[in-house]
């Protein structure tokens, strides 16, 4: 990318850029006598431009390392990747390599500050100028020496030129990460038929024979991942990925070449603390660790909440087993045994009672027990904020237990449990 490139950002650059910013850090941007003095600065479209950066930063804050410093927008920052993931993923790709890795559809740098931090030479690559010279900013604002990068549409089916030199071809199979666009028209698609780049230029950089991965939605369709990205009726083994960062759902991610390494694996990022899954999807099926309810209803039983990336890539057969846990009915998202288990997968929860999933014989069983539902998560199309609001407070003092609602066919099956404390000296980096 030629160095004069600006992408819009050169007043950022230039005296009045710093002391427009330097104004507005830290002032109440709402209020008109801000604004009066900004624009004495600066022009209309460059103070929207320094109020829009400030925003974004605000916005990036706790997911992006040094926000503060980052040139940034609100799409940028919503797309991109927070920068413990970012750091995690790049371990992966660089594990037996160092130096250069294409970063394709770079956006703002989310994974280059990621690759970067963790030692690589993130290649930028972008159709954007705006992004890629915001991406370039970002990853010298973290201390890492400025990387090249290139303007190129993938759309188009180009694999881009290392800059200075002859065609990525030539200089040898890089490690690629590629983060096609999931807002081709501006709006947010789940679909992975929709991405920009498509199914086809993506499949072609997973054949390549690079190491990679491919940033996809958390909500993208697991099972037709593999032949969505077939190349000419053929298949390569492919790793799918779902990342979870502290209790949210954030990207699945394919992995293709040397770092695919299990069919499926759920990922943990809680910041520099990660813990992983693998193992076959689906296996064992969960009909062979479906217990049923007799078991549950003879009392002394523990109940545990499932972390939603263990059951997003279809490990939980994987994860009973590894516990010796069982599912209660299909579907309904709770493992049992007959004894806690404190772990980075699971929440452990004592049973207190199973009722027919009807308001009234909630509300009647609580309160005989002077206790109150402080929480009620649902299965099966069960509205919680209408539960909740149905059953009421049940008194300030009684004792707060949790609603769990699950269907199996036509019934509600209501769970009412406690929830157990993790001893003080849990880190959450144990054993799945």
């Amino acid at each position: 990318m030629d160095e004069r490139s600006d992408g819009g950002w050169r007043w950022i650059r230039e005296e009045a850029g710093e002391r427009l910013l330097a104004l507005l850090v830290g002032a109440d941007r709402t209020a008109p006598r801000t604004i009066e003095r900004a624009r004495r600065l600066a022009d209309p479209e460059t103070v929207r431009a320094a109020l829009s950066l400030l925003d974004a930063r605000e916005r990036a804050r706790g997911k992006l390392a040094r926000a503060e410093a980052l040139l940034l927008d609100r799409v940028g920052v919503e797309q991109s990747t927070s920068t413990d993931v970012a750091r995690y993923k790049a371990r992966r790709l660089l594990a037996g390599h160092t130096g250069q890795v294409l970063d394709l559809c770079c956006g703002i740098g989310g994974d280059a500050l990621g690759l970067a931090l963790e030692g690589g030479t993130p290649i930028l690559v972008d159709r954007d100028i705006a992004r890629a010279t915001a991406a370039r900013w970002n990853v010298r604002a973290v201390g890492a020496p400025l990387p090249p990068a290139v303007i190129a549409d993938l759309a188009a089916g180009a694999i881009p030129p290392t800059p200075g030199g002859p065609s990525s071809r030539a200089v040898g199979p890089l490690p690629f990460h590629l983060d096609p666009d999931r807002r081709p028209d501006g709006r947010r698609s789940w679909s992975s038929r929709d991405l920009l780049p498509g199914p086809p230029v993506i499949g072609a950089w997973i054949r390549s024979g690079r190491a990679g991965a491919v940033k996809l939605g958390p909500g993208a369709e697991l099972e037709h991942l593999p032949e969505l990205f077939e190349v000419d009726g053929a298949r390569i083994p492919l790793e799918i990925e779902v990342i979870q960062r502290g209790r949210g759902l954030v990207q699945t991610v394919l992995w293709c070449g040397p770092p695919a390494s299990a069919p499926r694996r759920a990922t943990r990022v809680d910041g520099a603390r990660v813990t992983s899954l693998e193992g076959p999807a689906g296996a064992p099926p969960l009909a062979e660790i479906t217990d049923g309810d007799p078991r549950i209803e003879a009392g002394g039983v523990y109940l545990h909440l499932v972390e939603p990336a263990v059951e997003r890539a279809d490990l939980l057969g994987v994860l009973a087993r590894i516990h010796g846990l069982t599912l209660p009915h299909d579907h309904c998202g709770l493992l049992a045994g007959d004894r806690p288990i404190v772990g980075p997968w699971l929440r452990p929860l004592r049973l207190l009672g199973v009722l027919a999933g009807r308001v009234q014989d909630v509300r009647r069983w609580t309160k005989e027990r002077g206790m109150r539902v402080t929480a009620v998560r649902a299965r099966g199309g069960e509205e919680p904020a209408l539960w909740k609001r149905k059953l009421g407070g049940g008194g300030a003092d009684g004792t707060a237990v949790a609603l769990h609602l699950t269907r199996e066919g036509k019934r509600i099956r209501a769970w009412i449990t406690e929830e157990i404390p993790p001893p003080p000296d849990h880190g959450g980096d144990s054993a799945p």
